[in-house]
């Protein structure tokens, strides 16, 4: 909630990995444990990052001790940091892509208007309520 442009972040840690596939192909052993952070946001990369930086301390606690942590007051470090661990992957999720963060802020607010709406409305004729309708909204 502290980053605006923030839709999504997950942290997981893998400390061993659930083989999946058939039985002859290569299975991938780690040897340390990995912690693996994902988010869906807007905009790009750096400025989510310093946003992520200046706004949540726990970054610190999170990557604190992952090999070469550079803490998050040198911002072009961090960044640095967080690029050179980067994975590109073809797995995207959002149930809706095309919208910002902030589109999905105004259409919760717009749902909440509209309940307090019907709740204020109950029992009122129909020309009333088209009426109160037209002037809300």
């Amino acid at each position: 909630a502290r980053v605006e442009s923030l839709h999504l972040s997950r942290l997981q840690v893998f400390r061993k990995l659930v083989f999946q596939g058939p039985m002859q192909r290569r299975r991938d052993t780690l040897r340390h444990a990995h912690l693996v952070f994902t988010a869906t946001f807007n905009g790009e990369l750096d400025g989510f990052l310093d946003d992520l930086a200046g706004s949540v301390p726990e970054c610190d606690d999170w990557w604190g001790l992952c090999v070469g942590y550079p803490g998050r007051a040198d911002r072009a470090a961090f960044r640095g940091w967080v690029r050179s661990l980067q994975v590109d992957t073809t797995m995207f999720q959002s149930p809706i892509p095309t919208v910002t963060v902030e589109d999905v802020h105004s259409a919760a607010a717009l749902r909440d208007r509209l309940l307090d709406f019907a709740v204020a409305t109950q029992g009122v004729d129909a020309e009333t309520l088209y009426r109160r309708f037209k002037e809300e909204f």
